[in-house]
C-alpha cells in the first residue's frame, strides 16, 4: 500500500514541477529535433543551428554561400578578409562571376574573391584595376590600350570618337608607317589613322579613306598622280611606254600649254605630252627624230613606224589602193620646198617674190611649223583611202589632222591626206571628243 502511494506521489509532484517551469518561462526542448533554419529576432534576420544557436563564419545553404557574423546575422556588402574583398548581397549570398554593383562591374572568382589587374571577358582580354572594370583608354605600365564600353581590350580596326586606330594583338595601337596586310598606312603618335595628303621626306603621299596608301596612277580631285612603289608622288618628267608626262611641284600632271624650262609644253588633258606644230608653235628646240624608212626613200620617226606599217597592211588587205607620198621631211627639205612653191607661183601667176610667197605659204608651212618634221606625219593619197583611213586610222594611233569643219583652228585647209601619229590611247579619246589637236591640248 505504501509502494503505490508513493508513486502517486511522485507523478503529483513531476505535474506540479511542469506546471511551475511553464509559468516560470522555462521551454523544454528535445534534443533530438533539428532546429536550424533562419530566424528573426527583433526584426533581424540571422540563422541559427540544430540545436536552434545563432551560426557564425562561412556557411553553405542551398547551394549558395553565406558568411554570418556575431549572432548569426548574414554579411551583406563589401566585405575584406585577410586580404581578399568578397562581396555579398543584399540577401547574404556571396557573390561570384561578373556582377555589376553601384554601377560598376566586377569580377569575383568561385571563391567569391574579387579579381583585380588582367583578366578574360568571354575570352577577350580585359583589365580591372582596383576591381572595377576598365572601359576607354587605359595607360597600364607605360602602355596604351583602349578597352570598349563592354570592358573588352580592342584590337585591330577600331573608331574612337571618329577618329580611327589599328591596336596590335598585344593591343598596343600602332604609330608611324606600318604594313598590315598587303597595305601600308600612317598612324600620328597618338596612333590615328591619316588620310589624305601627307608631307614626308621624301615626297607626297596620298591616303585613302580607309587608310591605304596608294601608288601607281590616281585620279585625286578631279587632277592625275602618278606615285612611285614607296609611296611618293612623282615630280618632274616621267616616262611610261611612249608617253612622256610631267608632274609639277605638288604632284598633279601637268596638262594643257605649261611653261618648263623656259618652253611651252602641250600636254593632254591626261597629261600625256604631245608635240603642238603649227604657224604659231614651232618645233621646239628639244626634239629628235630618229627616222627610219618606210617606202622608197619615203621615212617616218621610229617611233611610228610599227603601227603606221601594220596600218598600211590592213588597208591594203581590205582592197584599198594608196600612194605614200611623203612622210619626215628634214629642215632643209622643208625650205627647198617653199622655195620651189614660191618659184611656181612667180611664174604661173606673174607675181613678185613677195607676192609669190605670201601665196605659196597658204599651202606650204614655214620651215620649222610642218609636222612632217616631225616624223610622225605621213601624206598618203587616193580617194578610196582616205575614205578608209578616215575610219580606221584612230585605231593605230593616228589622227586625221586637218579636217574643214576645224581650218579655222588649225589655220590649215582640209588635207584628207595627211595623217599625223599621237598614239593610240590619245587618237582613240580624240576621236571620241570631236576636237582637233589645237583643242584637244587647249591651245586652240
Amino acid at each position: 500500500m505504501k509502494t503505490k502511494t508513493g508513486r502517486i506521489l511522485a507523478v503529483v509532484l513531476i505535474f506540479q514541477l511542469l506546471a511551475f517551469s511553464a509559468c516560470a518561462g522555462w521551454l523544454i526542448y528535445d534534443a533530438k529535433v533539428d532546429r536550424s533554419g533562419w530566424a528573426e529576432k527583433d526584426g533581424v534576420r540571422y540563422y541559427r543551428d540544430f540545436h536552434a544557436r545563432p551560426v557564425t563564419g562561412w556557411l553553405d545553404i542551398d547551394g549558395a554561400r553565406y558568411f554570418f557574423l556575431e549572432g548569426g546575422i548574414p554579411a551583406t556588402g563589401w566585405l575584406e578578409q585577410d586580404g581578399v574583398t568578397r562581396y555579398f548581397g543584399s540577401d547574404g549570398v556571396m557573390l561570384t562571376g561578373w556582377q555589376t554593383i553601384g554601377g560598376k562591374t566586377y569580377c569575383f572568382d568561385g571563391d567569391g574573391a574579387m579579381l583585380t589587374g588582367w583578366q578574360q571577358l568571354e575570352g577577350v582580354p580585359c583589365y580591372l584595376p582596383g576591381g572595377v572594370l576598365a572601359t576607354g583608354w587605359q595607360e597600364i605600365d607605360g602602355k596604351r590600350y583602349y578597352f570598349g564600353d563592354d570592358g573588352k581590350m580592342r584590337t585591330g580596326f577600331t573608331n574612337i570618337g571618329g577618329d580611327i586606330y589599328y591596336f596590335d594583338e598585344a593591343g598596343q595601337p600602332l604609330t608611324g608607317d606600318t604594313y598590315i596586310g598587303e597595305n601600308r598606312y600612317h598612324f600620328s603618335g597618338d596612333g590615328v589613322m591619316h588620310t589624305g595628303w601627307l608631307t614626308s621626306e621624301d615626297g607626297l603621299r596620298y591616303y585613302q579613306a580607309d587608310g591605304t596608301m596608294v601608288t601607281g596612277w590616281q585620279e585625286i580631285d578631279g587632277k592625275r598622280y602618278y606615285f612611285g612603289e614607296n609611296g611618293a608622288a612623282t615630280t618632274g618628267w616621267y616616262q611610261e611606254g611612249e608617253y612622256s608626262y610631267y608632274f609639277l611641284s605638288d604632284g598633279s600632271a601637268a596638262v594643257g600649254p605649261t611653261e618648263i624650262d623656259g618652253e611651252t609644253h602641250f600636254f593632254t588633258p591626261k597629261g600625256m605630252e604631245v608635240i603642238l606644230v603649227n604657224a604659231t608653235h614651232p618645233i621646239p628646240s628639244y626634239y629628235t627624230v630618229n627616222p627610219v624608212i618606210v617606202v622608197d626613200w619615203h621615212r617616218v620617226d621610229q617611233r611610228c613606224y610599227e603601227p603606221l606599217m601594220q596600218m598600211l597592211s590592213d588597208c591594203s588587205d581590205a582592197g584599198i589602193e594608196y600612194i605614200f607620198n611623203c612622210g619626215y621631211r628634214t629642215l632643209q627639205e622643208q625650205t627647198d620646198i617653199l622655195e620651189k612653191r614660191t618659184q611656181e607661183h612667180m611664174k604661173e601667176f606673174d607675181l613678185d617674190f613677195d607676192e609669190a610667197r605670201k601665196k605659196a605659204l597658204e599651202t606650204v608651212a614655214v620651215p620649222g611649223t610642218s609636222e612632217h618634221q616631225l616624223g610622225l606625219a605621213v601624206d598618203i593619197s587616193g580617194e578610196d583611202a582616205h575614205a578608209w583611213l578616215a575610219e580606221h586610222c584612230w585605231e593605230y594611233g593616228f589622227i586625221l589632222r586637218y579636217t574643214e569643219d576645224k581650218a579655222e583652228i588649225t589655220g590649215i585647209t582640209n588635207e584628207p591626206w595627211h595623217f599625223r601619229y599621237v598614239g593610240k590611247e590619245i587618237s582613240m579619246d580624240m576621236k571620241d571628243s570631236g576636237l582637233c589637236l589645237e583643242e584637244y591640248l587647249g591651245a586652240a
